[in-house]
């Protein structure tokens, strides 16, 4: 953490709150505010999901902490004052030169305030997650790094809570590197109730569990299997913790007979990387507990996701923890999220009000400081949410859960909410989804490909309508 902040590991920006990891023409509007006297002005930009993506009936939040972190460390560097300077879009010298307007992005930070449905928090479609408020030319700028991270993490949170949730009680570890995984997408799948990475370098980061075990490669360097596993024995007798065995890479049984042969009562466990594996898992765990091995774990492998999951419990599967890859870094069934970041109110230097909208087909918005109000029945669990103006829908104070937070306040993070300390905000944010989880309605637990699961009511306040009347529409 000394030399990079959570942010940049997600946006690979190679700096610490670098102001220009962000797309050319946010650039070019902050220069054109400056030169029109609106960049000052105080406006609201909210970060929601029109429309839940496929397959998807919630998404669980990820990514607020990354951008608190970026905010909260903005600056502009020596190479990208030099990178603008020579941009022939702005001029070179005096008070409209562009890199000087950028060196008073530690001043705009300073007025910004963030509200945000914090870390591991089920939300919906038509929903805000994060609120931005503040100058609007810095909060215009942040509009591309605030889509990046959020649009990444939330995809990888929600996969990785659907994996979790299909996997039914049992650990379930991220080995997606070769797939694609970076720190951002491991960071959302704990969140998501993973319980550990195959990746070191990320463990190190964030404090958390590395494992693995042994490669096909291993196994094939020898001359038998039997010879792989004494060589295996031998090394990590200082460890026996080590000693699971990769059992599938000539005969899955005879693999397992191998594995008992030489480790005995020691053998922690074996991983099974081969179908059909409800199969082989039913007759692994015959034979280890016919050699009276039953505290011995099955760990398998093999392009899982909660489809497959779901499919090999129903049939019957026996194991102990799933390692997941390419799905978890690519949820290649629903790759992408469609947030979006949208200006809903504008305060001028005047105190002039306007509150803005989008009234085109399928791209509509609502306008002002809008609030998540979470309903819930007697034991806990989601009944509705209602969408209102924040803090004035006082019929709802005492009926519902307000769902976000003010988690940023004149750019300083609110520590009551947010750790500091990266491995206990994670910790946190997944003790945070699981509750969640928990209390949605069961339906919203069944993954099956052939099914795009239930809808979760939705709906906007009689205050919000009625602003939207009056807002400006465009």
């Amino acid at each position: 953490m000394e030399d990079k902040s959570a942010a940049e590991m997600v946006l690979g920006s190679g700096e610490v709150g670098n102001l220009l990891a962000t797309d050319f023409y946010q650039l070019t509007m902050a220069y054109a505010y400056k030169q029109t006297d609106k960049a000052d002005n105080r406006v609201v930009f909210e970060y929601f999901v029109r429309s839940m993506p496929k397959k998807r009936s919630y998404l669980v939040v990820a990514g607020v902490r990354e951008v608190l972190d970026y905010i909260k460390s903005l600056k502009i560097t020596s190479q990208g004052h030099d990178f603008i300077y020579d941009m022939p879009q702005w001029p070179k010298n005096g008070s409209d030169s562009f890199h000087r307007i950028l060196d008073g992005v530690k001043k705009a930070v300073e007025e910004l305030n963030v509200y945000a449905a914090l870390d591991g928090t089920v939300v919906f479609n038509n929903e805000p997650i994060l609120r931005v408020e503040g100058p609007l030319w810095l909060a215009q700028i942040l509009e591309s790094p605030i889509l990046h991270i959020m649009n990444t993490m939330i995809t990888k949170a929600t996969k990785a809570a659907r994996i979790v949730t299909a996997a039914r009680g049992r650990p379930v570890s991220e080995f997606g590197f070769r797939r694609g995984s970076d720190y951002g997408t491991i960071r959302a799948a704990m969140i998501g109730g993973f319980s550990s990475t195959s990746r070191v370098d990320v463990g190190d980061f964030y404090d958390i569990p590395v494992v693995g075990t042994m490669a096909h490669a291993w196994v094939m360097a020898h001359d038998t299997e039997l010879e792989a596993f004494q060589n295996w024995k031998e090394t990590y007798k200082h460890c026996p913790q080590q000693y699971v065995a990769l059992v599938d890479t000539y005969d899955v049984r005879r693999g397992i007979l191998n594995a008992i042969e030489v480790f005995g009562e020691e053998l922690t466990g074996i991983r099974i990387d081969s179908s059909p594996l409800v199969k082989n898992t039913r007759m692994a765990r015959d034979l280890l507990d016919q050699a009276g091995l039953k505290e011995t774990k099955i760990v398998i492998t093999n392009d899982l996701d909660e489809y497959t999951l779901t499919h090999m419990l129903d049939e019957g599967a026996v194991f102990d923890l799933a390692g997941v890859g390419t799905s978890i870094a690519t949820s290649k069934d629903s790759p992408s999220l469609g947030g979006v970041y949208k200006i809903t109110q504008i305060e001028d230097q005047h105190g002039n009000l306007k509150y803005c909208a989008k009234k085109s087909k399928n791209k509509a918005t609502y306008p002002g400081r809008r609030q998540i109000y979470r309903f819930t029945d007697r034991g806990g669990s989601f009944v509705k949410d209602v969408v209102g103006l924040h803090g004035n829908e006082v019929k709802f104070a005492n009926r519902s859960t307000p769902i976000l937070q003010q988690v940023m306040e004149d750019g300083k993070i609110n520590l009551d909410l947010i750790s500091l300390d990266l491995k206990n905000d994670m910790l946190i944010s997944a003790d945070r989804c699981k509750d969640q989880l928990e209390h949605l309605p069961t339906d919203f637990h069944r993954f099956y490909w052939s099914e795009e699961g239930p809808t979760y009511p939705v709906e906007m306040s009689e205050n919000l309508e009625e602003l939207l009347k009056n807002a400006d529409l465009f």
